[in-house]
């Protein structure tokens, strides 16, 4: 049985395991440090090699190997030298042993462990953390170790103490450790969040955390300043007009600049039939064709391009020309994971034909769960958008196909590859036609679940080249984190720094199918639940450090109202000033705050004590409902607050539209006592006062 037969424990590279025929080991310091074991159950023979890793120094292949002889309680049988032991126990320890044998010889190999003070055993523990030791790369592994497979690499070392006190091991720890856990703990605190987690899921194996969403916002309006760019727009006009006519505008090499097609373009031209070439002959009919097409084509876009000197082109090369498009398929799939929430392997099922234009719906297989069901999401303007973007940079339709097949949305259709299929661009388009099947593969033209995560890498590092201060930051940004990033979205809706465009669709999702279907499913609940806990924390965090005088100008507070007052009050009583306790000080007063709901005049911060003072509060159940929340009701709500920022706009038209109310009530002779008169005088009311302390008025 090879390595990739061998169960899979998550623990660095499996051992992999050797024939039974070789000769047997008689010394436990012999060139050959495989370990021979029996099978509890059956006797079966098998043998792990990992320790004849060759990065290994042999000095720690000797000791590794008596450690986990020592490990085990001594050979079972001494004369042959095995051990006796369950398969999957045994790759545990030998795997733990390994890496710490590794990490010996890479970082310390003339350090004995006994000689090892514990910020060895921290950079341990941080290596194996961003897998250091790993020889496997999987796409379905995430960019760091689990808390469990740290944890067994630790108690193994805990084990060469006691063992090394008593002299049944020639080297091991000199001190004796605490818990695993709380080593590990300590070890890992500022390396945890550069992953985008919390130490505490983390430890109890929880999912990905939100990325921060300001950031995340910021790398959206970056993939939308690709989507809108007017290269984009010229390239998806490109490809439409050959598709539409039949017609080939030829984009190769020989094209732009052997034949120098484009050029001409540079000049202003009346009359395409008037011109020459350079020795005055005739153009062909076909290249005079093709300069026809191509000179319309460019007037419409004349004044958002500019045409290259070189190449009479907006692109100064093929490669330029396909590096543009794959940036444009890249922007689409991080604003596909980001503003819908959808899972990585639901976009692979995504094909040209997915978006309905009437029901401004698209269906997705969810391959996760419910059995690879088909699943309806709700749409809008940016998905539309994302749909036709992709459908248009094609060489031939990838909706509503003559041949009635599907291509996947994401399919690099926008090139031949010379290995799926012997058509050169022109017949394909000229043709109307793309092969659905790889020749070389033999399977369906697509793109994998890998290849949408290499999507995902590279519009991360051309925003870090684009943004240098956020570079560290958006390094291994596993998709996953994005489903939870969209759920911290839908919260921040309102706020000021989400682009435009960004927030109109967000309102937008934030009442459709779509975001119903994310919070009804159980584990996604407790997604949205952590998002809320860690926005709530995020805001008490930013009082806090107006109360503290850490806002460079005084009166400058941005989050204002009687919940963000209450949270003023708790805040002034903090007396200390170290760190560790202001956080938890600030921890507990976020335990004090029962929930958040957005609006977009503020926020709904519900404190546990008063909850029932909600203005929306049902006797009925007990519970304020939150969902039936306006303007009219919140502002005067002692859990109401709201930024100065992002929601003085809406909070000034919420004003105007109640006085404008007024005015036709009056008019239709509505009475001053009634329910909906008092309503609409007391927003006003809310409204002035709310805009008087902002100093608006």
């Amino acid at each position: 049985m090879d390595n990739r037969q061998a169960r899979n424990t998550g623990l660095l590279p499996q051992p992999s395991e050797q024939s039974n025929d070789e000769a047997l080991v008689n010394d436990i310091y012999s060139a050959d440090h495989a370990l021979t074991f029996y099978e509890l159950s059956d006797d079966s023979e098998y043998k792990l090699n990992q320790l004849n890793d060759k990065n290994i120094k042999e000095k720690w292949a000797f000791w590794a190997k008596g450690a986990i002889v020592n490990y085990f309680g001594g050979w079972d049988d001494v004369k042959r030298q095995t051990l006796k032991q369950k398969k999957g126990t045994s790759m545990v320890v030998v795997g733990a042993f390994y890496a710490i044998a590794l990490f010996a010889s890479r970082h310390y190999p003339d350090t004995p462990i006994a000689q090892w003070k514990m910020f060895h055993v921290n950079e341990l523990i941080q290596r194996l953390l961003r897998r250091e030791f790993t020889t496997r790369e999987r796409d379905s592994e995430p960019p760091y170790f689990s808390y469990s497979s740290v944890e067994k690499v630790i108690t193994s070392l805990q084990t060469t103490y006691s063992a090394f006190i008593t002299r049944e091991i020639s080297d091991g720890l000199s001190f004796n450790l605490s818990t695993a856990q709380k080593v590990i703990r300590s070890a890992v605190k500022e390396e945890i969040p550069k992953f985008g987690l919390l130490v505490e899921e983390w430890i109890k194996g929880g999912s990905f955390t939100a990325l921060d969403a300001v950031l995340a916002a910021t790398m959206s309006a970056y993939a939308l300043s690709i989507l809108n760019h007017p290269k984009t727009k010229f390239l998806q006009d490109f490809y439409q007009v050959q598709r539409q006519t039949g017609e080939v505008i030829p984009f190769t090499y020989s094209a732009l600049f052997y034949r120098a097609l484009y050029t001409f373009a540079l000049k202003e031209v009346d009359n395409v039939e008037h011109l020459t070439t350079s020795n005055g002959r005739k153009y062909k009919e076909k290249d005079l064709e093709a300069k026809k097409l191509y000179l319309e084509l460019i007037n419409r876009h004349r004044d958002s391009v500019t045409l290259y000197n070189r190449t009479g082109f907006p692109f100064e090369s093929i490669a330029e020309f396909h590096d543009w498009i794959d940036s444009v398929y890249d922007a689409c799939y991080w604003l596909f994971l980001a503003m819908t929430g959808v899972r990585n392997s639901e976009v692979t099922s995504l094909n040209g034909d997915s978006y309905d234009d009437v029901s401004q719906r698209y269906r997705t297989k969810v391959k996760k769960t419910d059995n690879r069901a088909n699943h309806d999401r709700g749409g809008a303007d940016l998905i539309k958008q994302l749909f036709d973007t992709l459908n248009n940079l094609s060489i031939a339709p990838k909706r509503e196909r003559p041949d009635g097949k599907t291509l996947p949305l994401f399919a690099a259709t926008f090139k031949m590859d010379s290995t799926s299929t012997n058509l050169t661009e022109s017949e394909v388009i000229a043709g109307n036609i793309y092969p659905v099947i790889s020749r070389r593969k033999g399977c369906q033209l697509g793109a994998s679940t890998y290849t949408l995560r290499c999507r995902l890498k590279r519009f991360c590092k051309a925003f870090a080249e684009a943004q240098p201060s956020f570079a560290k930051e958006v390094l291994d940004i596993h998709p996953h984190r994005m489903r939870h990033t969209y759920g911290q979205f839908i919260l921040r809706r309102f706020e000021g720094y989400m682009e435009e465009s960004l927030r109109i669709h967000l309102r937008h999702a934030a009442g459709s199918f779509m975001i119903n279907t994310y919070k009804s499913k159980k584990h996604e609940e407790d997604a949205r639940i952590a998002n809320e806990r860690q926005y709530i924390n995020e805001i008490v965090k930013r009082i806090y450090n107006e109360v503290d005088g850490k806002l460079e100008i005084e009166g400058n507070e941005d989050l204002l109202g009687a919940a963000a007052r209450t949270i003023h009050q708790m805040i002034s009583k903090i007396s200390t000033k170290k760190p560790d306790e202001v956080n938890g000080a600030l921890l507990a007063i976020s335990g004090e705050i029962e929930s958040i709901k957005a609006h977009n005049y503020g926020y709904c911060l519900v404190m546990k004590k008063t909850r029932s003072q909600s203005k929306c509060f049902d006797k009925a159940t007990n519970a304020p409902k939150l969902n039936r929340g306006q303007f009219d009701v919140c502002a005067g709500c002692p859990h109401f607050m709201y930024s100065k920022n992002s929601h003085e706009t809406e909070i000034i038209n919420h004003r105007f539209l109640h006085e404008k109310q007024i005015k036709t009530y009056e008019i239709l002779g509505v009475s001053k006592d009634s329910k909906v008169m008092r309503a609409s005088q007391k927003a006003v009311q809310n409204a002035e006062a709310i805009l008087d302390r902002s100093a608006v008025w």
